[in-house]
Parts: structure tokens; sequence; C-alpha cells
């Protein structure tokens, strides 16, 4: 069975530690602001060379980041900006699973559960946390 794990970096806490299959990553406290800035995810255990790939709009003039894949970092940490906007979709996706993911957004809460490649989040948004599970 594919299993997912990933981690976010705040810009107020670094680096989380990695989490896995829905676990939330970031910062859930709505008392800090301590928002995502980059965001690392990994498959494994997946059939054949099923991938996962991922990309996030940043708040200012970065705007959006290239399609990244196999625990690289999407993000910067460098500019003071957030992540806003994210998506993430699987390649080479032979078993047909799925890829489902919410995000906590500052102000608002948790979105609803968005899966294959749609977006999360908008352009006003800050997102503080992130939840990722894989589905058969």
């Amino acid at each position: 069975m594919a299993n997912i794990k990933y981690r976010v970096y705040l810009s107020e806490s670094g680096w989380t530690g990695w989490v896995w299959d829905g676990d939330a990553a970031g910062n859930l406290d709505a008392a800090e602001d301590d928002f995502i800035q980059k965001i690392q995810v990994r498959l494994s255990d997946a059939p054949g060379k099923t991938n996962v790939i991922y990309t996030a709009h940043l708040t200012g003039n970065l705007g959006w980041m290239g399609w990244v894949s196999g625990g690289q970092e999407c993000g910067n940490a460098d500019e003071g900006e957030f992540i806003n906007i994210v998506s993430l979709q699987l390649l080479n996706n032979l078993d047909e699973l799925s890829i489902s993911y919410h995000a906590y957004i500052n102000e608002e809460g948790w979105t609803g559960w968005a899966k294959d490649g749609q977006y999360i989040g908008h352009a006003t948004s800050r997102l503080e946390g992130i939840a990722i599970k894989i589905k058969e």
C-alpha cells in the first residue's frame, strides 16, 4: 500500500517533523502567525513508477513555483513570502490511486478536501497547515 509523508517550513518555527497519511503538518495554533513557506512531499511503497508532483503559489511577487517531486522543496523562505495556494497530483498512476489534501488557512480554518490536482487556498489566504492522504 502506498504511503505519503510530508513536512512544511514555517515562517517562525522552521521545518516541522515528517508526518504521514492524513496527519496535520504545520501550525494550527490560531494565536501564532507562523505560516507555511515551503513544503516537501514523498511517496513510498507506491506501485510501479507512481510519483507525486506538487506546486505552490506564494504571496507577493514570487507567484507560482514550478512543479517538483520526490521530496524536493517547493516554496521560498528567503523572500518573506508565504504559500497561499497548493496543488498535488500523481504521475504514472496505473493503479488508479487518488491523492487527497486539505489546508488550514489563517483566520478561516480547514478547507474542504481537494484531490488529484485541484487547487486549495486563494489569493488572499495564508496556509498554516496541510494534511495529505493516498486512497486506493
